[in-house]
């Protein structure tokens, strides 16, 4: 950043007294730059540790909430969280897994399909038509479960009835995932 002042008096001096200045601006451009870069770095490594602390906070509240549920006899209170606490599972991905078991999409399926219908009550119907003996299947982890919200988001009808089905199958050696929706 330090500028040597104007020098008129010898052209040659003039340019290489201006290139210098150039070039020590550019240099503090830079720095500026690097030194933006590292502490947008440095904050971006925070938010990342605070995210994963977060969730475990998040899931051991619930299930503490879980169990004053329990033990005071509410089971409906207690179903909800522990729906909620398998979705915050599937979410954090603590394996790092890419690729499940359908089984155990079913599971996260299952407990978003939970929650749901506690919101709509009888106005959400849904069905399942899953081989079981494709539940050792390895496939991507969460691609049926956003399926099935996106039917729930999307569908319905206009009196607010949704209707669903989710059909997962084989044939001719491909693995087929349909849901389908009542939606206009």
């Amino acid at each position: 950043g330090y500028k040597i002042p104007d020098f008129d008096k010898n052209k040659e001096f003039g340019t290489l007294i201006d290139t210098f200045n150039h070039m020590s601006v550019s240099l503090e451009e830079s720095f500026e730059r690097i030194y933006a870069e590292e502490i947008a770095v440095r904050d971006a490594n925070m938010q990342a540790l605070q995210s994963q602390i977060n969730p475990h906070f998040l899931n051991n509240t619930l299930e503490i909430i879980n169990w004053k549920a329990r033990m005071s006899g509410n089971v409906g209170v207690s179903k909800m969280i522990e729906s909620l606490s398998v979705m915050m599972e599937a979410t954090m991905n603590r394996n790092n897994e890419s690729f499940i078991s359908i089984k155990e999409e079913m599971k996260y399926v299952d407990a978003y399909l939970y929650i749901i219908v506690q919101r709509f009550g009888s106005r959400f119907q849904f069905k399942k038509e899953v081989d079981e003996k494709l539940f050792d299947i390895n496939i991507p982890r969460l691609i049926v479960q956003p399926l099935v919200e996106n039917m729930v988001e999307h569908g319905g009808d206009v009196y607010g009835n949704k209707i669903g089905k989710l059909k997962i199958y084989e044939e001719d050696k491909y693995l087929y995932i349909v849901v389908e929706n009542n939606g206009n």
